[in-house]
């Protein structure tokens, strides 16, 4: 099951108000943010944490019935960028010594809002918890592995899209440009939230779970915000943000040539874009071997973003 969660400066407006560091931070992350000298570096940084900490204590609560504080739930960076869970040890400690949780995390943010989507994952060597120092070696990617992205959706230049995407998606954006040149989501978002009853289970679909309390006002938000939307503009920002989350489970970001993998998407207004949908992610031979194992992709829209998951089994 993935577990994933979204959030705004409205759900922590603190972030906005003051310079001081929030009381849920540890004391290593309190360190981290130290470092951060630019605002919007420090704001987003901040929103992802809060993010990632509060989906992680849902999480607990909801599998181990531990309920930690938030300054409880340590959100590091293995030296590759990806993020990872952990409790700190005692009451907070000096952030050094961790255990681990075994979870695959990722963390992604746009234009004030942030999304996090965790899964439950084991090295497959060990299969079990460590304790660790935050200077120890870096480990091997665990499995499954979990990406997630979110993007505002606007026009991408020509170029961009040469740049970036494979001879097939390039192809796609130039069909739907003529075939299908604008979209308009909000009466099919305002239609679903209104089939949402008040008692709601948490899960929305049978393969990602969000938290109804958590994520309601915000997709209401979202639902009446959005506006029509270029079919073209939708799909080259679909395409892009799951090859950001398929880089992400990979571990390997935008150090790895874009154009190695396709992600591959059916209609655009086939089905509400307000569910989740599946498609499909492809990589050339070299990067298949390289990372072997079962892809899943899903999107879906949330106002005038789009969210990708990416997982590799």
């Amino acid at each position: 099951m993935i577990h994933w969660l979204i959030q705004s400066f409205d759900d922590c407006p603190e972030i906005l108000r003051s310079d001081v560091p929030p009381a849920w931070l540890g004391p290593a992350e309190r360190r981290r943010l130290a470092g951060l000298r630019v605002d919007k570096r420090r704001r987003d940084w901040l929103l992802g944490r809060w993010t990632a900490k509060k989906l992680v204590q849902h999480y607990l609560a909801e599998t181990r019935d531990e309920r930690p504080a938030l300054n409880e739930i340590y959100i590091g960076a293995d030296p590759d960028g990806a993020p990872y869970a952990a409790h700190c040890e005692g009451e907070g400690g000096w952030g050094d010594l961790f255990e681990r949780l075994p979870v695959s995390l990722s963390i992604s943010h746009s234009h004030g809002v942030a999304f996090c989507g965790l899964i439950e994952s084991f090295r497959p060597r060990d299969g079990c918890l460590s304790l660790f120092s935050r200077s120890s070696a870096f480990r091997p990617p665990c499995l499954p592995s979990l990406g997630c992205d979110i993007e505002f959706i606007e026009p991408r230049e020509p170029s961009f899209v040469r740049s970036f995407f494979t001879e097939v998606e390039m192809r796609a954006v130039e069909q739907v440009r003529h075939v299908l040149p604008h979209l308009d989501a909000a009466p099919a978002m305002r239609s679903a939230l209104k089939c949402i009853p008040a008692d709601a289970p948490a899960g929305f679909s049978r393969f990602l779970q969000p938290d109804v309390n958590f994520n309601r006002r915000g997709e209401a938000n979202a639902a009446y915000g959005i506006a029509a939307i270029a079919a073209d503009d939708l799909l080259a920002t679909v395409i892009w943000s799951g090859k950001e989350a398929a880089l992400k489970a990979m571990r390997e970001g935008l150090r790895l040539d874009t154009q190695r993998i396709a992600c591959l998407f059916g209609a655009l207004a086939a089905e509400p874009m307000q569910e989740w949908k599946p498609f499909r992610i492809d990589l050339d031979k070299q990067l298949a071997a390289r990372f072997p194992g079962v892809w899943s992709g899903w999107w879906r829209l949330h106002g005038n973003h789009v969210l990708t998951v990416a997982v590799l089994v």
